[in-house]
């Protein structure tokens, strides 16, 4: 009885994202700001403020770091009914930033480069390609990475391997991204237009995770999301080729 109902409300909610436009779901939900150079890099400002708020950084989110700069200001502070105000309004931030819609518009590394992407026939599946920065590597998890925002893959979607490279005066990692397309039909559209294929992945945050550096003796704070959705679509057209959605 469980699975059948899990199967109806997967259904429903196939069918509802499917009713809706690219440019609808956008709408709906907070766009994550970032640019392509070479590797996917989220807006600095965005990212320090999610951050700061779900850590509830008081010092750090109400900019005070350079007022209180030492321990013993901080102490007696924190001791103030001005920081306990700050402290209230910054935990209900987080409890609405918790309940908001995101969404990453991906498009892959190669994305010039026509020829870089065939269908698996063995597999049914396409594999894009992701650039991390090695400093910002997370090889522990299996995480899909866009700078330090981290996000596991969902049914359909599956990390493949990491190589190394090296590229603009940096060093990089590929993160190679397989999504299963079983219609030949609609494999054979996304081959055909491959280089307008985009990956849009609709989230919700869900906390910070430290996670050491294999590189450096550091520790780096990464934002982990709760992946609903993915959607693999046409950038030109807006057209919809597949829907991934999460297991409950």
């Amino acid at each position: 009885m469980k699975s059948k109902l899990l199967t109806v409300i997967l259904i429903f909610i196939i069918s509802s994202l499917t009713a809706q436009s690219i440019s609808e779901i956008k709408k709906n939900s907070t766009p994550i700001y970032g640019r392509m150079t070479g590797e996917y890099t989220p807006d600095r400002e965005q990212f320090e403020k999610i951050k700061n708020i779900l850590e509830e950084d008081v010092f750090t989110y109400f900019n005070l770091e350079n007022q209180y700069n030492s321990e013993l200001k901080k102490k007696v502070y924190k001791a103030s009914e001005e920081f306990k105000k700050k402290s209230d309004l910054l935990k209900e931030l987080k409890v609405e930033l918790l309940k908001e819609d995101f969404y990453l518009d991906f498009q892959p590394s190669y994305y010039e480069r026509n020829n870089l992407i065939e269908y698996d026939l063995d597999k049914n599946s396409f594999t894009v390609a992701n650039k991390v920065s090695i400093y910002l590597l997370c090889e522990k998890e299996n995480f899909i990475q866009f700078g330090r925002i981290l996000v596991k893959p969902i049914p359909g979607l599956s990390i493949n391997k990491n190589k190394y490279t090296a590229a603009n005066g940096g060093v990089y990692v590929d993160q190679y991204i397989s999504f299963i397309i079983n219609n030949e039909k609609i494999a054979l559209k996304i081959e055909e237009n491959r280089s307008n294929l985009k990956l849009l992945f609709n989230f919700k945050f869900a906390n910070i995770f430290p996670y050491p550096s294999s590189i450096v003796e550091s520790s780096k704070l990464g934002l982990v999301t709760d992946l609903e959705s993915v959607i693999a679509y046409n950038s030109k057209t807006n057209e919809i080729y597949h829907i991934y959605i999460k297991n409950e």
